[in-house]
């Protein structure tokens, strides 16, 4: 416990800043699921569907999502409450949209189990560069695309 709390204080200042943000908007996002009804959550995500004109990403916006996905996941093990991978698209996206970075989220389904039940799974891409939900995401038949474009 004390190793990880020594290489937190003595990481980089937007790495910890990063990871603050993302802990803090992963708690923002499981109590927002938890006071309103998750396609109501949904709708603020903008249009739905793939926006076939997506935005080109500079490498920088990029660089800095791959770096929010890596802190968003980073945070999401370090959590009182459970982060599922919805509440981790969540604080992702929150992040993304508070940097003018556009991006889009994916809801999947997938039947597991003997008896046919459903599972469901989120995943947050921009461009080609996966956010948060790339670990298993190809199990999952795409259901529902919502994405946003970036604020000038």
């Amino acid at each position: 416990m004390f190793e990880g709390l020594k290489k937190f204080l003595l990481g980089k200042p937007v790495r910890r800043g990063l990871f603050l943000t993302a802990w803090l908007q992963l708690g923002r996002a499981w109590w927002q699921l938890r006071r309103r009804p998750v396609r109501e959550v949904l709708a603020g995500f903008g249009r739905d569907g793939q926006d076939e004109n997506a935005p080109s990403f500079s490498p920088l916006q990029l660089e800095t999502a791959d770096a929010i996905g890596r802190a968003v996941r980073a945070a999401a093990g370090r959590t009182p409450w459970p982060s599922s991978c919805l509440v981790q698209v969540l604080a992702a996206q929150r992040m993304l949209q508070a940097r003018s970075i556009g991006g889009a989220v994916y809801i999947g389904a997938a039947k597991q189990g003997e008896r046919s039940e459903f599972g469901a799974h989120a995943w947050l891409k921009c461009g080609t560069v996966f956010v948060t939900g790339e670990a298993g995401h190809e199990a999952y038949t795409v259901i529902s695309c919502f994405s946003w474009s970036p604020t000038a």
